[in-house]
This record gives structure tokens, C-alpha cells and sequence, in this order.
């Protein structure tokens, strides 16, 4: 989040600010969210179109993970995290490809 930020000019501190930071833990943990009931879905492996048909709405995530790779590529922009979940979503690679993906980074 911290690169978009600053690609687009924003302030950094706008992502530790009660609005950032409390939109995140809300998105997250909520289980009225429904970018969290996608998330819940994805991990129990159910396909996106299985997830719409479950949670009956969209969730804004989704467009903004897709989103996010285009712009990733166009900017060469290190979002590692949002390219995953936009394959994920995509369903070019399972949560278990991803989580392994992520934790097999090496630490900058």
C-alpha cells in the first residue's frame, strides 16, 4: 500500500492514520465485509463465481485487485501481495500457491 501511496503522491501517513489503517482492520476482520467473505470463500477454494453466487454482491476488492496488477505492470510498481490475490481471484493459482509464493520471498 505503502508503494501506491507514494506513486500517486499521497501522504504516507495517510495508511497509519485512523482512516487507513481502521479501513484495513475493518475490511479484514469483518465478518460483514464482503471483501472479507470473498477472502473466506477463496480460502476454501470457491471459484469467483461461486464466491458472487454465495455472498450475493460484489466486493470492490476484486476490481481493485485487478486493478492493481495492470497498474503494477504499467508502472512497474512492487505490489506482491495484490498480485497475488488478483491470480488468486483469477484463478491462475490456489491460497495454497499464493501463501507458498509469499512466504518463499526473499526479505528485502
Amino acid at each position: 500500500m505503502r508503494e501506491l501511496i507514494k506513486l500517486k503522491g499521497g501522504l504516507e501517513e495517510t495508511l497509519h492514520s485512523a482512516a487507513g489503517l481502521g479501513d484495513l482492520i475493518a475490511t479484514c476482520s469483518s465478518e460483514l465485509s464482503r471483501n472479507y467473505r470473498v477472502g473466506y470463500f477463496l480460502a476454501k477454494n470457491y471459484s469467483l463465481d461461486e464466491i458472487y453466487k454465495k455472498i450475493n454482491a460484489t466486493a470492490e476488492g476484486v476490481n481493485t485487485a485487478f486493478a492493481l496488477k495492470k497498474l503494477a505492470q504499467t508502472e512497474n510498481l512492487r505490489i506482491p501481495i495484490c498480485l497475488e490475490v488478483a491470480d488468486m481471484l483469477s484463478g491462475s493459482k490456489n491460497p495454497a500457491e499464493v501463501v507458498n509464493s509469499l512466504m518463499s520471498r526473499k526479505i528485502k
